[in-house]
Parts: C-alpha cells; structure tokens; sequence
C-alpha cells in the first residue's frame, strides 16, 4: 500500500493517496482492512482509477498500480497475499481497412513490456527491503531482459509492418493510400521460441480485402446451391 500511495500522489489522486494513507495507518495500529476494502464499489471507486501519463513511464506505473492494488484486495478479502502471473492481453492500435498500413503508439509498446515483467519484479522485489525499486521506471527499463524484449518486440512489429508512433492516430485519411477508412485495430503478441509473432486478433472490424473475399464466397456459394 506504501507503494500505492505514492503512485497515487505523483499521479496528482490526491483523495485516494490519503484513503490509503488511513488504511496503512488502521493496519499498523489495529491490523483492519475495512477502511481498504470501503475503497473499492462501483462508479467512483478506486477501481475507476487509472495513473500514469500517456508515454513510456506511464505504461509501466499504470500496470504496476493495477496490479498492487489487486493484491491489497485479494489481503484485504482473502488475508492471503497473491503474486502476480504473466498476462498478456491484446494491445491496440490502428490500421487503414484500404491498404492496412498499421500504427502502434510507444505506450502500447511498454504496456506490453510491464505486464510480461512486471510480475517476476513484483515476486522478486516486493518481499525485500529494496521493494521502492519498482518506482525506478527508468532503471527498471534498463535491465538486460528488459530492454532484450524491447529489441524483439520492435522486430516483431517491423516484421508485421506495423509503425511504432509515440501516439497512434485514427487518421481521417490513411498516411498512405489517403483512404477514409481507418480505425482502431487490436493484435496479441505471441512467444515463438526465441523470437515474438504478431496474430492479428479476432475481434476486429474486417478489412476491405477480407469483405471482398467474404461477398465472393457468398456468391460462389449461391451459385453452387450452398446456403
């Protein structure tokens, strides 16, 4: 909860930085969470909450934020402490639906990077005195695996042709073929050996040439007889 805390104040939430001051306090004097658990609900809630500036650090803080105070929870609730496993999720950008020229922002970039290590740190640093370390963004990043996956997933992204921006944009007209039809696309990083793969993720609106590919299955199909 230190470490909550003092998220919460370089992100400016100073109503929440002072409700986990007092849960630190009524756990050191009288080993109660209830303070804590009131801190989590519905709308307005901590669980509301996101930090961070839309850059580089800012990815690292907000996963970290996330994941610590899913632990103070799950104390909190379950007096058991939990340590966080490697999830990756599907990271986002944008795509032109015309001729898939592709942009992923740098934030994205490291919100993949925090949640593939961001859980062996926490396991690692957490129990020891040294657990403000994980507040050191900038020397976090710097770690040999760290910045080895940094080098693998621009690679990975190169390979896809995907653009890595400091800010993606949903352009009106696409940079490349000036269509005006692009939109927010998701993809999902996969671990193959010694090297990553990008995988175009499912859940996403389809592209003109998967349209095109569809309306002549479908006429193919009409005129074999197929429904």
């Amino acid at each position: 909860m230190q470490l909550e805390k003092q998220l919460l104040e370089e992100s400016d939430n100073l109503h929440w930085s002072k409700w986990i001051d007092q849960d630190i306090q009524d756990w050191k004097t009288k080993q109660s969470t209830k303070h804590h658990r009131e801190a989590f609900g519905g709308m307005g809630s901590i669980n509301d909450i996101a930090i961070g500036e839309n850059n580089k650090s800012g990815a690292w803080k907000e996963n970290l934020f996330q994941i610590l105070k899913s632990m103070s929870w799950t104390f909190a609730t379950k007096n058991k402490i939990e340590f966080p496993k490697i999830s990756i999720q599907q990271f986002e950008g944008m795509i032109c639906r015309k001729c898939e020229y592709s942009e992923i922002s740098e934030y994205s970039v490291n919100d993949i990077l925090a949640k593939r290590n961001l859980p062996s740190l926490i396991n690692r640093l957490l129990p020891s005195e040294n657990f403000l370390t994980l507040l050191k963004i900038e020397e976090i990043t710097k770690e040999t695996t760290i910045v080895n996956e940094c080098e693998k997933i621009k690679i990975a992204l190169s390979n896809s042709s995907i653009n890595e921006k400091e800010f993606y944009t949903v352009y009106p007209k696409c940079p490349k073929c000036e269509g005006e039809n692009s939109c927010v696309y998701r993809w999902e990083l996969l671990n193959n050996g010694n090297e990553f793969i990008i995988k175009r993720s499912s859940n996403n609106l389809k592209l003109e040439k998967e349209i095109i590919k569809n309306k002549s299955k479908s006429w193919i199909n009409k005129i074999l007889g197929y429904r």
